[in-house]
């Protein structure tokens, strides 16, 4: 053993000074010195120890670069200063050495450690405490770390080093998280600390040069030059550059604590499928199996009737070739296709023997030229035929077996000929007459020559076969005929003798054809066969016990398995099921059968087969081990599926991670969201957070894209959130991809806001930003913020972006109108364009948009940069025009429209047209300009010009396909011209071009996913242009056809097939397809109904997603489903209609108050659930704070500790109650049901505002009673806010008595015999609905349209409220979950009030709060009425404070009043949700959130809220009704409510609730609905004054109930 320098420098320095010698290098120090030229750019190649005269001139160079002579040789000296930035002075070297053994880290797993020089392998055992040695394969380039030193072995090629004790390893043991780590790679540039300034910095080893790091917040990222043992500080990582001896690592600023839980043995799986394999020994299984030979020498089934043929009749017609005995054994082991066998078993005549040679050649290449000579034997086989029946008669058995020939080539014929001149139905109906008659002349009783006859039979059972179906064909359809058909060629193959192989193939298929019944039969005479093959006995055993299992006969099934199981204890079944040829597919059934010890084998052979030969990386690999880990995974066998990804991840060489991703990106590719979602969950835990913080990113990414896909958009937000949680925490180092993923996740995440209600906050809070963005635009100059298409395309973004908001972006955009679209050259954004000019026109501002086209029409085309003609000018000036022109005709200017195509026609009538035809650029822009000519409706204009554009387009037109606006001109123009045969083969064309443009060679169903969106879009532009046949082109290419959508057994199983097909369902509507359109709408009707029968999740938040995804086809559904004449729904689609109208009126407040029930139906779950529940709403504040206020460093691991809280508690309610999160979900009930939780002389009604009409829901004893009428959504809001304006107010205003007519008859007009019997009406409010102050509507019609003072007096005034009892809820099927699962409240006290607070806050804009000093007065006398103890019960004045109130024992009172301001979502300056205003000083202390109600327990059975707008909606944009206060008091499990629409005048107000009261403490047994209208008709009978009287003062007030 050598020490490489180990003399002190010094001494070698005067050493080799004195003497002037060259060093003497052994192999290792050659080695190294060439690794150092090859790095300082003096010599290439590699480094080989073998010093040459190229690298004696590199050694001279690098001479003559020190100021030296150039020798050729180093000297000492030199050596020392060549080699000094390697750490060389750790280890004693052996040149030709080997180490065996003792290897945890090799360049054969590790690449970091594979590829590298000498140099870097030695400095990487340095940089490690736990290497003690290592090996360095020169040739290979391979580096293999070592935990201890081990003997050593001669090897020619390897270099190993022995770390010396007295060195100082380097350890990272605890600088291995937080850090991205670079070994031999530095990160130039960026120190702002060193150890070449620090003394802290210097003389230290890696570990401490991390840690340094780790605590300054300033660093970033750091390197460690181990041979001077130097850190280097940075404040941001660059581009690593190759270094030996620099070990660098990137920081994240969190270091991680965590061990991952993956597996990473990759031999672990392979050894326990081996023991498993070996271990299985189990008792011979006797099974009885029927007499196979019996049943197949049944007449019955050989079917040979008959007197027998006498073959001596055909002597000398044909010569035989006679198989050698064994053939049929060996023929059938290789797999020989028994159609084909036999085939040149006779020779007929010399041209017969022609055919045969030629057959055999076709069969071995199947190339061009043998199938022309097969098809070309078509007439010469019919001449053969007709040949032999004149010889020997018709029907004889040789020309039968020609016929069989003559099948084939006809066959041939018919796909190779494509001109053929015979019609394909005509040929195959006479292949088909040529199979039966073949069947008939061969199959048949034979005498006088025996071989012949077997060969005969055997050539009958080929066109047996032949005309059965292939097996493959029968196993999701039996086909009785083709069993049949398998048995009879089995019974003719017993028969032949030796054919044994054959006869058991033929019963097996005739199995898998048979009806279910009859399977189990045909495979036992099938095992029954086989006999002594162990191999295909165990097949047919195991397909028994499939058999006996669906037909429930369970028993007979574990027999069956354990039988094919015991054959060769188990090795009979691996060779009866090779891996990737044959599939065992049903180990969930062995699993359901408790047959553990045999699924354990079934799983070993598969590993053993997949992975015996170790992991390949190749695409048919890579397929069976995604089958087996999806198999695994789904069989829970998560230990085993664990093993598996290490044992496959070297195919990627990876670690198991990978491979598990990409398994989980298969089953969401393949829209198997239940399963990806379940996986990747699992790997989530996997992955705990500060393990692989970056792998927890791309899994939570990937959850947030499943369940959105699936439509669980709140899951999806969710995960996406705590995604960006862990991004913004900076333990994933940023990098583009970064960004990129940011980006997507911000929009999954508002996906998922917009879907659970939000859409309005979020459209209010973009147009606020937006309009912020222009205004400083519009001052400063700088360019205007890019327009959001939603602004003008989605309804609730456009009623907010009209008319300020628009007004003031047309001006300030009109003002850098030139700058922005007419830059020189620069293709402009059409996009932006079209935006622009529509704009302009709702903004009415005609005058600019004239202006600004006149400018785009001005503009001389120029050409731009290497463009070799004007051609591509025009263009671009092309495009302009026709994005102003579209805008005019999509916002229905039509004038403009007509003006500017006018102009248009001027331009291309005047050269242009025949210009761009000239130069071959007729592509998108001119064939648009057509376009839009048939889209404004100028046919004529259209037709002149788009029979040229076709022209010029089909005389250069290259290939089937086209594409884009010269395709849809063609479509139009067949359209127009009533070709109805050329619209389809252009339609077909374009699908053709699309699929090309957009999803290249090879598609998979992501991208099919992505080619319906596109497709969809285009669609719908078409249809907003009047092109309703290129609409449907594009339908038919995203998948919406009716003949598809209602073949497709699960319409609802991606988002895009939804939005797909209802816009289909739309576009079939107004094109006046009512049929079609039905049709398509209750097909997706149907599915949405399955899948809320289906749900077994809590999953209300997918619920409420999917009834806004699908409300276009639901509406579709309404508007098209049958009715009679007055509008009423038909009886066979009635409980459709009520589906469709609870699916669609689905709100947040409808699923609280589904879990106030689930929680009141089990008093002993109440706790458990209540805690889920809070602790759900608990992670949900969390993660909205990422986007308020960015997050802090701990909100990861405190969501983490939530649900592992949350998941417990859902476990202990499972425990309690299986069922109970079915039970809890929203429900949407059937009439029946509906109707059964009634009571007597009760009624439930709903009306729903569709885009086609009002549809009306009616319920009670009677049954169900639904209608449509024709008053339109807009009419019906309009109606509503004036009426209800007409009420609003001080007490003076004039009612619109009219109007409350008019709307009664609106919502319950044609029912007055069901309404006469009615003394209750519960009613379900939705869209505008929700603000009609139901009370106030008149039955009948009065003399004045208007009413006010002495006129609201009279008690005959025929208000609703004089009719029935009045309550509201928040869905149908509410009446039914309150009155059966939630009981009354059991609470000891009566009463809590709370009542004139004292706001000392002032508010910036509001100023101080308005005292209500009589509500004390009011809370006084209720509490009177109800016998409360004022001084326990009463929260007045100074007392009335939220800290108070919340220390109360809440679920103690039965009735609880606030009498107080409300304030919706913003009503308070700061304020970001609605509350109730208590006594304080600051924001905090004064307002009573929603999110502080929701965290309250009460079990009252009455609140009662005597505030303005707590009936309403939380204040934002387009929020549902009762989605505010009214929905927390719910979930925090008040059983109804009392709420106001508006603010209540205080006499009236205090009357009319105590009145109630009242009434409720007189008789217990009425219902606060009946005690309520007995208080307000108290009132209207002897009104103290008109204020009394009229409708501001009592109907405002209703209550939310099912009392």
């Amino acid at each position: 053993m050598r020490q490489l320098l180990a003399i002190p420098l010094l001494w070698l320095l005067a050493v080799s000074a004195t003497l002037a010698q060259p060093a003497t290098l052994g192999h290792a120090e050659k080695i190294l010195v060439q690794e150092r030229l090859i790095a300082l750019g003096h010599l290439a190649g590699r480094a080989d120890g073998q010093f040459g005269p190229v690298t004696r001139r590199a050694i001279g160079t690098y001479q003559v670069e020190q100021g030296n002579p150039d020798s050729g040789e180093l000297t000492p000296a030199e050596l020392e200063l060549l080699l000094a930035p390697l750490p060389l002075e750790h280890f004693d070297l052996l040149d030709n050495f080997d180490l065996p053994g003792s290897d945890y880290r090799s360049g054969l797993s590790d690449p970091r450690l594979k590829n590298i020089d000498l140099g870097a392998c030695q400095a990487s055992c340095v940089a490690d405490r736990a290497c003690k040695a290592f090996t360095y394969n020169v040739p290979l380039r391979v580096c293999f770390l070592k935990r201890t030193v081990p003997a050593q072995l001669a090897f020619q090629g390897a270099i190993s080093g022995a770390r010396r004790e007295a060195g100082a390893a380097i350890s990272l043991a605890a600088a291995q998280v937080g850090f991205e780590r670079l070994d031999n790679q530095d990160l130039p540039y960026n120190d702002y600390r060193s150890g070449l300034a620090e003394a802290s910095l210097k003389g230290i080893d890696l570990e401490v040069c991390e840690s340094q790091c780790a605590a300054d917040a300033s660093c970033r990222a750091y390197t460690y030059n181990s041979k001077a043992r130097v850190c280097f500080l940075k404040t941001a990582a660059t581009e690593p550059v190759a270094f030996s001896g620099a070990f660098s690592g990137i920081k994240g600023s969190v270091a991680a604590t965590t061990p991952s839980l993956w597996v990473r043995d990759s031999s672990l799986l392979l050894d326990w499928a081996r023991r498993i394999a070996a271990d299985y020994s189990p008792p011979p299984a006797a099974i009885a199996l029927p007499d196979a030979e019996a049943m197949l020498a049944d007449p019955e089934i050989l079917e040979l009737e008959g007197a027998p043929y006498e073959l001596s009749l055909l002597a000398g017609a044909a010569q035989s070739r006679l198989m050698p005995e064994g053939s049929w054994s060996l023929l059938a082991r290789r797999g020989g296709n028994i159609i084909s066998m036999h085939s040149d078993a006779l020779t007929l005549s010399p041209q017969y023997d022609q055919w045969i040679a030629d057959n055999k050649a076709w069969r071995s290449s199947y190339d061009d030229t043998s199938t022309a000579a097969i098809a070309a034997w078509a007439p010469r086989l019919e001449a053969m035929v007709a040949d032999l029946e004149a010889r020997y008669g018709a029907g004889n058995p040789l020309a039968g077996y020609v016929k069989l020939d003559l099948v084939t080539a006809l066959g041939v014929q018919s796909q190779f000929v494509r001109a053929s001149e015979q019609d394909p139905a005509a040929l195959a109906a006479r292949m088909d007459v040529l199979l039966a008659e073949a069947v008939e002349d061969l199959v048949r009783p034979y005498a006088g020559n025996e071989g012949l006859a077997s060969m005969l039979h055997t050539r009958g059972v080929a066109a047996l076969l032949r005309q059965a179906r292939p097996p493959e064909n029968c196993e999701n359809t039996p086909h009785a005929e083709s069993s049949r058909l398998y048995q009879r060629a089995a019974a003719l193959l017993h028969q032949a003798g030796g054919a044994k192989p054959w006869a058991v193939d033929a019963l097996h298929k005739a199995a898998v054809c048979a009806l279910p019944e009859d399977k189990p039969a045909l495979f036992a005479a099938a095992a029954a066969l086989a006999g002594d093959d162990a191999v295909m006995q165990a097949r047919n055993l195991m397909d028994l016990g499939i058999a006996r299992a669906a037909n429930g006969d369970n028993e007979g099934a574990r027999a069956a398995f354990r039988a094919g199981m015991a054959l060769d204890n188990g090795e009979a079944y691996a060779l009866a099921f090779p891996w990737m040829q044959v599939w065992f597919n049903d180990e969930m059934l062995l699993q359901r059968l408790g047959l553990d010890a045999e699924l354990d084998v079934v799983l070993a052979h598969r590993v053993i087969q997949a992975l015996g030969d170790g992991a390949i990386a190749s695409t048919a690999s890579f397929s069976g081990y995604f089958g087996l880990g999806h198999l695994l995974e789904r069989l829970q066998r998560f230990e085993l599926a664990d093993m598996l990804y290490a044992a496959v991840a070297p195919a990627w060489q990876s670690g198991p991670e990978r491979p598990a991703r990409l398994m989980a990106a298969e089953a969401i590719n393949e829209r198997d969201y239940a399963h990806a979602n379940a996986m990747l969950e699992r790997m989530l835990g996997l992955t705990p957070l500060g393990s692989d913080d970056a792998l927890r990113v791309e899994l939570l990414t990937m959850l947030a894209e499943s369940y959105q896909l699936a439509g669980e958009f709140g899951r999806s937000g969710n995960y996406a959130q705590e995604a960006l949680v862990l991004l913004g925490g900076g333990t994933v180092p940023r990098s583009q991809q970064t960004v990129e993923v940011i980006a997507v996740l911000e929009e999954q995440v508002r996906v998922a806001e917009a879907d659970s209600g939000n859409a309005g906050r979020l459209a209010a809070r973009d147009l606020a930003q937006f309009a912020d963005l222009l205004a400083g635009a519009c001052i400063t100059g700088h360019p205007v913020p890019d327009l959001p298409a939603e602004f003008l395309d989605g309804a609730l973004e456009r009623s907010l972006f009209l008319p300020q908001v628009a007004g003031d972006y047309a001006e300030c955009a009109h003002r850098q109108f030139a700058e922005r679209f007419l830059t020189d050259g620069e293709w402009t954004e059409e996009i932006a364009l079209e935006l622009y000019f529509r704009t302009l026109f709702v903004a009415d501002a005609d005058a600019f948009a004239a202006e600004d086209f006149a400018m785009l029409l001005a503009a001389e085309p120029k050409r731009h940069n290497r463009e070799t003609d004007i051609g591509w000018g025009i263009r671009r000036k092309l495009s302009r025009l026709n994005a102003a022109i579209r805008a005019a005709i999509i916002e229905d200017n039509v004038p403009m429209a007509n003006g500017m195509l006018d102009k248009m026609l001027v331009l291309l009538d005047g050269g242009l047209l025949e210009q761009m035809i000239d130069l071959d650029m007729m592509h998108e822009d001119v064939p648009q300009t057509v376009l839009l000519l048939k889209a404004a409706g100028r046919d004529d204009d259209f037709l002149r010009l788009a029979l040229r554009v076709d022209e010029a387009r089909a005389a250069s037109q290259l290939g089937y396909s086209c594409y884009g606006a010269i395709c849809e001109v063609a479509i139009e123009l067949r359209k127009l011209q009533g070709d109805a045969k050329g619209l389809e083969e252009f339609a077909g064309r374009l699908e053709t071009g699309v699929h090309i443009f957009w999803g290249g060679a090879s598609t998979d169903a992501k991208d099919l996913d992505d080619i319906m969106a596109m497709a969809e879009i285009e669609a719908m532009d078409a249809l907003r242009l009047n092109l309703p046949s290129t609409a449907f082109a594009y339908f038919s290419i995203a998948g919406a056809s009716s003949e598809r959508i209602l073949a497709d057994p699960n319409p609802l199983s991606s988002l895009k097939k939804v939005s797909v097909a209802g816009a289909y369902a739309t576009a079939l509507l107004e094109s006046g397809q009512n049929k079609l359109a039905y049709a398509v709408a209750s097909h997706l009707l149907t599915a949405a109904r399955a899948r809320v029968d289906e749900s077994v999740l809590f999953a209300d938040d997918a619920l409420l997603a999917w009834s806004r995804r699908l409300g276009t086809a639901l509406d579709v559904f309404l508007a098209t489903a049958p009715t009679s004449a007055d509008g009423r729904y038909k009886d066979t689609v009635a409980a459709d209609v009520l589906f469709a109208v609870q699916f669609l009126q689905a709100t947040g407040t409808s699923a609280t108050v589904g879990q106030l029930a689930a929680r009141g139906a089990n008093a002993e779950r109440d706790s458990a659930y209540r805690r889920y529940l809070d602790l759900s709403r608990d992670v949900e504040q969390l993660l909205a704070r990422l986007s308020a206020e960015g997050a802090p460093n701990d909100l990861d691991r405190q969501i983490a500790v939530l649900r592992e809280q949350q998941q417990s508690a859902a476990e202990e309610i499972a425990v309690q109650d299986p069922d109970f999160f079915r039970f809890g979900r929203l429900q949407f009930a059937d009439a029946a049901t509906i109707v059964g939780a009634l009571k007597q002389k009760e009624a439930i009604s709903t009306a729903y505002a569709s885009p086609y009409g009002l549809v009306r829901i009616w319920l009670d004893g009677d049954g169900l009673l639904a209608d449509r009428t024709d008053i339109a959504p807009e009419v019906l809001s309009d109606t509503v806010a004036t009426f209800r304006q007409s009420i609003v107010g001080d007490g003076f205003s004039v009612v619109r008595a009219d109007l409350a007519h008019d709307l009664f008859e609106t919502l319950f007009g044609g029912r007055k015999a069901r309404f006469d019997q009615l003394d209750h009406l519960v009613f379900v409010p939705s869209g505008a609905l929700d603000g009609l102050p139901l009370p106030a509507l008149m039955t009948s019609a009065v003399p004045k349209s208007g009413l006010a003072g002495d006129d609201l007096l009279s008690a005959d005034l025929p208000w609703l409220i004089r009719q029935a009892d009045l309550a509201v809820l928040p869905s149908i099927s509410a009446v039914l979950v309150l009155r059966s699962d939630v009981p009354p409240s059991s609470a000891p006290y009566p009463f809590l009030g709370i009542g004139n607070p004292s706001y000392r806050i002032v508010d910036p804009v509001l100023g101080p709060l308005a005292s209500l000093r009589e509500t004390e007065a009011e809370v006084r006398f209720m509490g009177a009425l109800l016998r409360a103890d004022s001084a326990r019960d009463l929260l007045v004045g100074d007392a009335a404070t939220k800290e108070n109130l919340l220390n109360l024992p809440l679920d103690q009172y039965r009735l609880i009043a606030f009498a107080t301001h409300g304030f919706l979502a913003q009503g308070l300056t700061g304020a970001q949700e609605p509350g109730l205003a208590l006594s304080g000083v600051t924001l905090e202390e004064t307002l009573l959130t929603s999110s502080d109600i929701a965290a309250m327990s009460l079990n009252a059975d009455l609140v009662i809220l005597s505030a303005c707008s707590t009936a309403g909606s939380d204040g934002t944009p387009g929020a549902e009704g009762l989605s505010g206060l009214a929905s927390a008091f719910f979930y925090a499990g008040s059983r109804g409510l009392m709420v106001t629409h508006w603010d209540i005048p205080s006499g009236p107000a205090l009357e009319v609730t105590t009145g109630m009261i009242s009434a409720h403490e007189a008789d217990p047994s009425t219902g606060w609905p009946s005690a309520l209208r007995q208080s307000v008709l108290s009132m209207l009978d002897k009104p103290k004054t008109p204020l009394h009287a009229h409708p501001v003062s009592w109907a405002g007030h209703f209550l939310v109930t099912a009392q």
